[in-house]
């Protein structure tokens, strides 16, 4: 496929340049961001402002700890089958809970699921899935997916029902407990925009959650109603949708660290957004603003059903400017060490690729599976082909699965989808299932 050269020439340019250096001088630079995480961690900064972006590079990431403690907090449901969402996808039952962990000093929420399978001898395996995006209006309301025929409420079911115990964090800013919102809506509203750096502190409330695991070892389960539970933290597994794909794209690659005491044993990524950030600005920017993009070769013919060409007005030009202007504005106002970032030099470019985990695959140890649509604007084929070539060209290991004619929830839309495309969601969800199953 080709993209307009407008910034991303500059950008793949200095991206191999960025990906090159990296590789040659890996501890050097792994030091110095290191370095500047801990010099970022003096609060000196009223959240959600930060000192820099290096402290969210993928290097930066990989050089501290990430631990927290989950607590339940209240029960949705039960295995008596009390509530409607159980009632709605059956039998056999199980117990559902909210639990609240710290991510980073911030209060944030997780659903937990307990199966309803016999518990294996070293206990549960467990399946942390990350959500797709709620928006800042949205997600203190967010209600985690617990209703019947929700959006991921035939997946998350499947999941629980195979044996595994589902821990689904909303993340900062999202749903709210006995009364109590979750804290960090700020950073929401800063940074979840065409800048792409919500995702990163999304994978940080991932990667705290993922050093809690063990915390609920240490549960009274009895008192909840589940009896004995016990967690095989040997097999933390990782799958996303959307935008959460993008946040655990970044938190797989960080979670290979020696200073993590829990890793991701396999990874199954849904219709996800994982290319670089600047790549996906000169991309998404024309395709989401100007109709002219759905006919220009160097863009993508197909959006969603939903989707109102009179939305699309502006030229392919003034969608990569938005963009753009939206990354460096953001930069400018909440990072302290790049507040004269320049669009007209594109300064940004380098420092952006550190935290890009499609430019970092040789972290990527675990089994990894991408599951897209050749119809799904925000997903491309060409990147999820691109990202398994370079994973594979490292060492890494995994499968693409390409499902034609299929929408970014993997369903067939009548009208939409072309004559004789077949729902592919429920394969995604046995091939998902079979990896981990697999991986052990």
């Amino acid at each position: 496929m080709k993209i307009r050269p407008f910034f991303i020439v500059i950008a793949a340019v200095a991206g191999l340049l960025v990906l090159i250096g990296m590789q040659s001088n890996a501890a050097a630079g792994e030091a110095m961001a290191v370095q500047a995480v801990e010099q970022a961690r003096v609060p000196d900064l009223e959240p959600p402002a930060i000192q820099s972006l290096r402290q969210l590079s993928i290097d930066g990431l990989r050089g501290r700890t990430f631990r927290s403690s989950i607590t339940i907090e209240e029960q949705l449901g039960d295995a008596n089958g009390s509530s409607d969402y159980s009632q709605f996808y059956g039998v056999p039952y199980y117990n559902t809970y909210m639990a609240s962990y710290q991510s980073d000093g911030l209060n944030v929420y997780s659903r937990v699921d307990i199966p309803p399978t016999e518990m294996p001898e070293d206990g549960y395996p467990v399946i942390v899935f990350a959500h797709g995006w709620v928006g800042a209006n949205g997600a203190p309301g967010y209600t985690f997916n617990y209703a019947a025929s929700s959006y991921y409420g035939d997946m998350l079911d499947a999941y629980v029902k195979a044996g595994y115990v589902l821990l689904m964090p909303g993340f900062r800013g999202h749903g709210t407990v006995n009364g109590v919102p979750a804290d960090g809506i700020e950073y929401m509203h800063a940074y979840d925009n065409g800048s792409y750096l919500s995702t990163m502190f999304y994978a940080i409330d991932i990667l705290n959650l993922l050093g809690g695991v063990d915390s609920l070892n240490h549960t009274d389960w009895a008192a909840w109603g589940a009896g004995d539970v016990k967690i095989d933290t040997s097999r933390i597994y990782l799958t996303a949708h959307s935008q959460g794909g993008d946040a655990a794209f970044t938190a797989l690659t960080v979670s290979s660290s020696p200073k993590l005491d829990n890793h991701f044993a396999a990874a199954s990524l849904w219709a996800s957004s994982i290319e670089g950030r600047i790549e996906q600005g000169a991309f998404l920017g024309p395709q989401e603003w100007s109709s002219d993009a759905w006919t220009d070769p160097a863009y993508f013919p197909h959006m969603p059903s939903w989707w109102d060409p009179a939305w699309s007005t502006a030229t392919i030009e003034d969608g990569l400017a938005n963009r753009k202007n939206t990354m460096y504005d953001t930069v400018n106002t909440y990072v302290a060490d790049q507040g004269n970032a320049e669009p007209d030099t594109n300064s940004l470019v380098e420092i952006m690729a550190t935290l890009d985990a499609a430019k970092h695959t040789q972290y990527i140890t675990a089994p990894l599976d991408l599951h897209y649509s050749d119809m799904d604007h925000y997903s491309i084929p060409e990147w999820n082909e691109g990202i398994m070539r370079k994973l594979r060209m490292m060492g890494g290991s995994g499968n693409t699965y390409l499902y034609a004619g299929n929408s970014h929830e993997f369903r067939v839309i009548d009208g939409w989808s072309p004559v004789g495309a077949e729902a592919g969601r429920d394969l995604a969800i046995e091939r998902t299932i079979a990896l981990f199953n697999d991986t052990q």
